[in-house]
């Protein structure tokens, strides 16, 4: 593994603990999961080392494939494949924004989540300081994969249009410095100068504004 590698493993770890932490506050026990748009399946994985019984959804045939090795129930389409009001878990890490018929995801969700039963996303987040920086080269704008941009005003008022309340957000504080670092001019040395103040600026922000200004967000819903 390079440096890199291991660095990315070692965030990825940290991230899944702090999201853990996250579900335990609102279920005390495992249950049934779904994870939309999960890769290779290693959320799913892990979620499933911690007793949950979970599913990932997925429509990459080759992600799905590494899915299916590594003992993850994987599928690529929930129309048909999920009873209604059988999931007690639904997460979304960075791929709502990929999704074309967004609307129709969210009539699926709120077909087959439980009632008062929860829903966590995270997104990259519109009004992240560091864009302000960066313009158009801010790497989690990323079109024309990222078909939509999500401040955390504006993502509210999608899922309660979806019958979801928003009870809770949290930053995601590694994206902060991960975006930056992908947003330079890799060839110019003065652009790792520069992002080692916006990394400290960008943080300096978040202290004070929290996931308002943030690189990515987390929101917790709930379904009605």
């Amino acid at each position: 593994f390079s440096l890199f590698s291991k660095l990315y493993i070692y965030v990825q770890k940290y991230a899944f603990r702090r999201k853990l932490k996250l579900i335990q506050k609102y279920y005390n026990k495992p249950g049934i999961h779904l994870d939309i748009g999960g890769g290779k399946g290693d959320f799913c994985k892990f979620m499933q080392n911690q007793g949950w019984s979970t599913t990932n959804q997925e429509v990459s045939k080759q992600a799905l494939k590494i899915s299916n090795k590594h003992s993850i129930v994987s599928i690529q389409d929930i129309d048909q494949n999920i009873e209604s009001e059988s999931i007690d878990l639904i997460t979304a890490w960075h791929s709502i924004e990929h999704i074309h018929r967004i609307d129709r995801l969210f009539l699926e969700l709120q077909r087959i989540l439980k009632p008062k039963n929860y829903f966590l996303l995270c997104v990259p987040n519109s009004n992240a300081i560091e864009q302000s920086f960066y313009k158009n080269k801010w790497v989690a704008w990323d079109a024309p994969r990222h078909l939509y941009h999500f401040s955390p005003e504006l993502l509210k008022k999608y899922v309660e249009k979806n019958n979801f309340e928003v009870i809770y957000y949290e930053s995601l504080l590694q994206d902060t410095a991960y975006n930056i670092l992908l947003s330079i001019d890799k060839k110019n040395i003065y652009s790792y100068l520069k992002s080692f103040f916006v990394i400290l600026i960008s943080y300096f922000v978040i202290a004070f504004c929290g996931y308002k200004k943030s690189s990515s967000f987390i929101m917790v819903c709930r379904k009605k």
